[in-house]
């Protein structure tokens, strides 16, 4: 949410980045069943919880430190 917020102050739009770790978790997300049946629900839900955050944190700094929205922006790396 924050990084909608900010992204829509700075860029008058909503900010949704397509980054590889946006990709990543989405396919975590999609895994979801077999990291249940494999690791119980606890241990599933912390990894999903760390790669959405590692994911959110990382649009987050993108947005906060680029001039220009570029929404195709692979990672924080290869800006």
């Amino acid at each position: 949410v924050v990084s909608y917020c900010i992204g829509f102050y700075k860029y008058r739009t909503f900010a949704s980045l397509h980054t590889y770790a946006n990709k990543a978790t989405g396919a975590l997300i999609f895994a979801f069943p077999l990291f249940y049946i494999l690791f119980g629900l606890t241990g599933a839900g912390i990894i999903l919880c760390f790669a959405g955050f590692i994911s959110s944190f990382e649009e987050l700094v993108i947005i906060v430190k680029s001039k220009k929205l570029n929404r195709d922006c692979k990672s924080i790396i290869m800006q």
